[in-house]
């Protein structure tokens, strides 16, 4: 799995849409190397998502839970405006340090592992079949494939049952 985290401002208002700015932002330094409005569609509150990627993650395993905020509002304030330090919270989310998945979004298969290999992630085994983003024949990685591949995997089911 590739390193990765996430992080997510919580503001009292989607203060970027005011000043005319959709959220959506791409770097080239710090923590966070894409942005995103991430705002409920009700506008209750402002929510910015970012993403912390690769190296940059990697950097950050070791950081405490302090320093990775500082370090987000950081990106984001170079980003859109020092306005970002007014954050109500920051949501934190390291999935390259969790037991079991240790990374995301999807596992890393150089090139010839899928089109060698691929089949065999998908071929049930008796009784036993195989569902999840990375058995997803689309969306690969993301939650739509894991919905479309666990229906998938359903239908097969209930053809057998």
């Amino acid at each position: 799995m590739g390193a990765l985290g996430k992080a997510i401002a919580i503001y009292p208002s989607a203060w970027w849409r005011d000043e005319e700015l959709n959220g959506e932002g791409v770097s080239d330094t710090g923590a966070i190397r894409v942005t995103y409005d991430n705002s409920p569609a009700d506008g209750s509150f402002g929510a910015m998502m970012g993403f912390i990627e690769a190296d940059e993650m990697r950097k950050l395993d070791t950081a405490s839970e302090d320093e990775v905020k500082r370090q987000v509002k950081q990106s984001f304030a170079n980003l859109f405006s020092p306005r970002v330090d007014n954050a109500t919270g920051v949501l934190i989310q390291r999935w390259d340090l969790e037991e079991f998945s240790r990374g995301g979004p999807s596992a890393f298969m150089p090139p010839g592992v899928l089109t060698q290999y691929g089949s065999y992630l998908r071929a049930p085994v008796g009784r036993i079949h195989f569902a999840g983003t990375e058995t997803s024949l689309r969306w690969i990685g993301y939650m739509d494939g894991a919905i479309s591949s666990g229906e998938k995997v359903a239908g097969e089911i209930l053809e057998n049952w």
